[in-house]
């Protein structure tokens, strides 16, 4: 009679070593992914919200809204929209929209967009948001007082 060997069943210490290492190789390439992802969708979110803002005031002058202009100030790190034909930032009717650290807001020419009442007309102005991770959004404004993202 033949003596049969035990099965062994389970996984050896090398196995297991390997198959954390891969593991590890493979979290290691998805995380730069995964954060740069992350900051595009933000980004993408964060020049929405200003382009909202900027339809946002530009109807609140068109609706002559305490019988004002409407307008929308850029500082680096937030924006604000305020009443009025210039930023006063003691107005207590601005309101301001603070944006993470890892965004940037430029302006072209002017740090205010001012829409006139009635008609909605505005300067042209370029806004560009920017990451510290080198991607951007510019948002451009024509003299009709229309908004668009590029």
């Amino acid at each position: 009679m033949m003596k049969l060997r035990p099965q062994k069943n389970g996984f050896t210490l090398v196995e297991v070593l390997i198959v954390i290492g891969i593991l590890g190789v493979i979290v290691a390439f998805a995380i730069p992914f995964y954060q740069s992802f992350q900051v595009s969708s933000q980004m993408d979110n964060f020049t929405q919200e200003i382009l909202q803002n900027l339809r946002r005031a530009q109807v609140r002058a068109m609706a002559s809204e305490s019988f004002s202009e409407f307008g929308v100030h850029f500082e680096s790190n937030r924006f604000v929209i305020f009443r009025g034909s210039s930023y006063s930032p003691s107005d207590p009717f601005n309101e301001e929209v603070v944006l993470p650290d890892v965004f940037n807001i430029s302006t072209g020419t002017s740090s205010d967009v001012v829409f006139a009442r009635i008609i909605g007309t505005t300067t042209v102005e370029t806004v560009t948001i920017s990451t510290n991770f080198g991607e951007s959004r510019t948002i451009t404004i024509n003299e009709l007082g229309v908004a668009h993202a590029q």
